[in-house]
């Protein structure tokens, strides 16, 4: 909001509001309850590292070695994915901003007879946003089938490199999963 008059003159009306309020409700929803399900994560996979390098190491660094799969290409999805959303977004404000010019002007706009002409701009601004829309979808598709990809291999390695320690002979047994006591 400090910004000179001159910053509020390139843009148009109504499209500085739609953007606050947007912006507010991204980080609203952003933040909302992704920070602790963030932490409780990170936590999450750190206790499991501990818990597998005690449990057997060998089969841990295997099994670690999805970990720079997954980041790289989760990544590089995630970066091109959001420069589609930052477009789709830039379009929005823009169709946003010139609805609110039209509302603001309905009878000048019917008395000149641009109502037509009014609906087909919009109608361009928006299949521009559609065509994005399109484009996001194999990157999304890319982004979860690339995670579920990387986990069912590292259940896939894990198995074989453990069948593999214990008739080595490297591990003794596959271990205890869950122990249940049952108190009378």
């Amino acid at each position: 909001m400090h910004q000179p008059i001159s910053c509020f003159d390139r843009h148009t009306a109504g499209s500085i509001a739609s953007s606050l309020s947007t912006d507010t409700n991204l980080i609203e929803v952003g933040l909302a309850e992704k920070v602790a399900i963030a932490i409780e994560s990170i936590s999450m996979l750190c206790t499991a590292f501990v818990i597998a390098f005690t449990k057997s190491w060998r089969l841990t660094v295997v099994t670690a070695t999805i970990i720079p799969y997954m980041i790289f290409t989760t990544g590089l999805l995630s970066f091109l994915n959001t420069g589609l959303e930052k477009k789709m977004r830039a379009i929005y404000l823009t169709a946003s901003g010139m609805v609110e010019e039209w509302l603001g002007s309905v009878p000048t706009v019917t008395a000149l007879g641009a109502a037509d002409k009014v609906a087909v701009r919009y109608k361009e601004v928006t299949r521009e946003c559609k065509n994005l829309g399109i484009k996001m979808g194999p990157l999304e598709a890319g982004m979860f089938g690339n995670m579920w990809f990387a986990m069912h291999s590292g259940y896939a390695l894990a198995l074989y490199y453990g069948i593999r320690l214990l008739n080595r002979n490297q591990i003794h047994n596959g271990g205890t999963l869950i122990t249940l006591v049952a108190k009378p």
